[in-house]
């Protein structure tokens, strides 16, 4: 039996459980900025090479 998905997963549960939800919800707002960041950078370079 593999059970490496199930530990992360309850590792992830038991991590948000000890982290306060409105700090979990700045995090995942800096985390959705920074790829929306990455995404524009990318999209960026890849018109100015053609």
């Amino acid at each position: 039996k593999l059970n490496g998905g199930d530990e992360n997963n309850l590792d992830l549960l038991c991590a948000r459980r000890s982290v306060p939800p409105d700090m979990t919800q700045d995090h995942k707002m800096v985390e959705i900025r920074t790829t929306q960041l990455q995404s524009q950078a990318s999209s960026s370079t890849s018109d100015s090479s053609t």
